[in-house]
């Protein structure tokens, strides 16, 4: 159960951080677009 379960880690843990990293920088340029949108709205530059 153990080593099948370390393996499972090993195997699905690169995938998983891959996906956290595009996913973080998904949230990141969603975020600084919105708030670019939301000051050029209201007259900030």
């Amino acid at each position: 159960m153990v080593i099948y379960f370390g393996d499972w880690v090993k195997t699905a843990l690169p995938i998983n951080l891959l996906f956290l990293l595009l996913f973080v920088q998904l949230v990141y340029v969603g975020i600084r677009w919105y708030v670019k949108g939301w000051r050029e709205a209201r007259g900030y530059h």
